[in-house]
C-alpha cells in the first residue's frame, strides 16, 4: 500500500533505490547530500546508506529523521582495517545494497556529490521505460565557470574509470546474477570497478538524459578517505 510518501509505487516496491557507502569522515556531507534528497519532486525513493562497520553517528543520525525512506545498514562481513580495505569495500558495499534492496531503478550517489536539480529523480521516473542505463549530465568541479557540463563517463561507456553518479539503472541489470561489484576496488588497482560492473551485461540499452543533476566533488565538507585514515587507526 503506498503512503504519503511513495506516489509512484507499484506493488510496494519503491520506483528509485538510492545507494550510499558512508563513513563517518563523511558525516557532514551526507546531512547536505540527504537535504537534497528530500527537496527531490519525486518523493518515491528509498535512501540506503551502508557502513563498512557500526557507525552510531550515522545511525543516530538517520533514526533522527523519522522518515522510512532514509535507511541505515551495515555490511558486517567487512574488515576494513586500513584505508585500503575502506576504499576496497565500496564495491562490496554497493552490491550488498543492491541485492538486498529491491527497487525499479537504482542510482548510486557518493556523499561527495552536489546535487543540483529538485527534479533529477522526476526525469528518471519519465525515461524508465526508454532504456535499462539512463545517463544524465553531472559537472566536473570547477567546470560550471570555465566550460560546458560533461557526460561522465563518455558515451558509450568503455573500459577504464567511470564514476556511476550520474548512471541510472534498471531493475533487470540489478537482477543479473553476473552483475555484481569488484570488491578489488583499491587504492593501488582495481580502479575501473565501475565498468567492469556492467561488463557481464548483454546488451543494455543507454540513454543520455539533457537534466544536469549534480556536481561531482561538489560538496566541501566531504573529508576524504586520507584525511579520515589520518586520524583513526581502523578508519570507521
Amino acid at each position: 500500500m503506498a503512503d504519503k510518501y511513495n506516489y509512484f509505487m507499484v506493488d510496494d516496491i519503491p520506483f528509485l533505490c538510492v545507494i550510499t557507502p558512508i563513513f563517518d569522515g563523511a558525516l557532514e556531507a551526507l546531512k547536505l547530500l540527504i537535504e537534497a534528497l528530500k527537496k527531490q519532486t519525486m518523493k518515491d525513493f528509498v535512501h540506503v546508506m551502508i557502513s563498512a562497520g557500526p557507525s552510531e553517528n550515522i545511525h543516530k543520525l538517520v533514526k533522527s529523521f523519522s522518515d522510512p525512506r532514509f535507511v541505515y545498514d551495515e555490511y558486517a562481513a567487512l574488515k576494513t582495517e586500513g584505508r585500503e580495505d575502506l576504499i576496497a569495500s565500496l564495491g562490496e558495499r554497493r552490491t550488498y545494497g543492491i541485492k538486498k534492496y529491491k527497487a525499479h531503478r537504482y542510482v548510486l550517489l557518493d556523499a561527495d556529490l552536489k546535487i543540483i536539480s529538485d527534479d533529477y529523480f522526476l526525469e528518471l521516473h519519465r525515461h524508465h521505460h526508454d532504456a535499462t542505463i539512463l545517463l544524465t549530465k553531472i559537472w566536473k568541479w570547477g567546470s560550471v565557470k570555465t566550460g560546458p557540463p560533461t557526460v561522465l563517463p563518455k558515451y558509450p561507456l568503455t573500459r577504464g574509470r567511470i564514476d556511476l553518479a550520474n548512471i541510472s539503472f534498471s531493475r533487470e541489470i540489478a537482477d543479473n546474477p553476473k552483475c555484481v561489484y569488484p570488491s578489488d576496488m583499491g587504492l593501488y588497482g582495481g580502479r575501473d570497478g565501475d565498468w567492469r560492473f556492467f561488463e557481464n551485461i548483454h546488451n543494455p540499452s543507454y540513454k543520455p538524459l539533457s537534466i544536469v543533476s549534480a556536481i561531482y566533488n561538489g560538496n566541501s565538507t566531504y573529508q576524504s578517505v586520507s584525511s579520515k585514515m589520518d586520524k583513526t587507526p581502523n578508519g570507521i
